[in-house]
């Protein structure tokens, strides 16, 4: 079971007469300690939007790095450049090789 703040807040503990604790400043410590908890937990949430929102983008540069990697394939091939250039006169002149 999770703690809230509103758990913090509302604890009350058993005074005793004698040796016990000064119920103001348990009071103060539990409002305290609500506090941090609360920021804490929203510190929490806002960091896991970020990360989200980085493993998005991580998810979409690791595909462009797998199209590029294809590309890179296709023109390490032999006789890439030789097809790219007879485009490029057919294209330019209208001939072929």
């Amino acid at each position: 079971m999770r703690i809230t703040p509103m758990d913090i807040r509302q604890q009350q503990f058993t005074v005793r007469m004698f040796r016990g604790f000064d119920v103001q400043e348990v009071d103060t410590f539990l409002e305290d300690v609500a506090q941090d908890y609360e920021a804490l937990i929203k510190e929490n949430a806002l960091l896991k939007e970020q990360l989200q929102v980085l493993e998005d983008r991580t998810r979409g540069l690791e595909d462009r790095e797998k199209v590029l990697q294809t590309i890179l394939l296709f023109c390490e091939r032999p006789g890439f450049l030789q097809i790219q250039f007879s485009i490029f006169i057919h294209v330019s002149f209208g001939m072929i090789f």
